[in-house]
């Protein structure tokens, strides 16, 4: 978690987007949404 922490907004959406075109694993695509949420960006990738 305390990686995510350093991604720029912009990275995090690209790397959730990126998880989801390759299907991986549920549980990383679930923290990396946990964290768009927490930065209120979840309408970005929605």
């Amino acid at each position: 978690m305390k990686s995510l922490k350093g991604l720029t907004d912009e990275k995090l959406i690209e790397s959730f987007e990126i998880a989801k075109q390759k299907e991986l694993a549920n549980d990383f695509i679930f923290i990396l949404e946990k964290e768009l949420k927490n930065r209120g960006l979840v309408k970005l990738v929605s």
